[in-house]
């Protein structure tokens, strides 16, 4: 019994129907046609048959015009060359130019979803952060894509082009932590001290969950201050009462309260020592 025929076009859900041409006997395919599917990887060398429909679109997707006898020696510059001259020139459509964007997007998408820059790295180098630096380690296909964009626009700075940068990213990387995201969500955290912010704030921006930002925290803090050599410290400290305000009235109503404490360390003059000289912890205060 001999197998059932089907069109060997790859995209055949996508372009086929109709009656099947068999490829190698039939006149209705052009045997330069036949050879750019093969190329492309739309058929193989083996396939037998394509469907009507699947030919009809790939006739008007390379047009005969378009091919010369001399197409086997042009490189890849010349078509690069054309194709530039041709968007430009506003000669593409828009469905041509969704292709070409679509496909450059998805062979970058590897490349920008690499674990380059994990996110301690990130953290450590905030203190030295340089955007225009961390530009420089980016995408390069990624960063003249926005270029173009902002081409016009004269007024972008490169703060401007790391947060697109990083937006983007994000898409790549869910739970990547960015430099520009996670200082914005440092800075919102002690201006409001909300949980509830960092939380609204890492769904937009790639800052890091609540979590993460209080794990970082809480490894900056079990650093140890070294005690000045030579010279006393005199340390203040103050308890600020947070207590949360609660408009609702039911049995064994609980108010939220929180303590802040607020710690200063001052070393003192260099010339005064108050564990050696009562007399120096007066002056030395007057100086504070």
């Amino acid at each position: 019994m001999s197998s059932q025929k089907h069109c060997g076009c790859s995209t055949h859900e996508e372009h086929g129907c109709g009656n099947l041409i068999h490829v190698v006997k039939s006149k209705k395919i052009p045997r330069y046609l036949h050879q750019i599917m093969i190329t492309e990887g739309i058929i193989t060398s083996k396939s037998s048959y394509v469907c009507t429909g699947c030919l009809q679109f790939y006739r008007s997707l390379y047009p005969q015009s378009t091919v010369t006898k001399d197409d086997s020696n042009i490189s890849t510059g010349d078509v690069v060359n054309r194709l530039h001259r041709e968007i430009l020139n506003g000669n593409v459509q828009d469905k041509d130019l969704c292709i070409l964007a679509y496909d450059i997007g998805k062979s970058q998408c590897d490349k920008m979803s690499g674990k380059s820059h994990s996110s301690d790295y990130t953290w450590d180098l905030l203190k030295s952060y340089d955007a225009e630096q961390w530009l420089d380690r980016q995408n390069k296909i990624t960063l003249q894509f926005i270029s173009g964009l902002t081409s016009a626009n004269a007024l972008v700075k490169t703060t401007q082009l790391v947060i697109v940068m990083e937006m983007l990213l994000r898409i790549c990387r869910p739970h990547g932590i960015m430099p520009i995201s996670f200082a914005v969500g440092l800075c919102v955290y002690f201006l409001t001290g909300c949980k509830s912010a960092i939380k609204i704030l890492s769904t937009c921006i790639p800052c890091g969950s609540y979590e993460n930002l209080k794990n970082w925290l809480r490894t900056k803090t079990i650093i140890p201050l070294k005690c000045p050599a030579g010279a006393d410290v005199i340390t203040y400290f103050d308890n600020c009462q947070v207590i949360g305000k609660m408009w609702r009235i039911k049995l064994h109503n609980k108010i939220p309260l929180s303590i802040i404490t607020n710690v200063i360390h001052i070393k003192t003059n260099f010339a005064s020592m108050i564990a050696e000289s009562e007399s120096a912890v007066s002056a030395s205060l007057t100086d504070q």
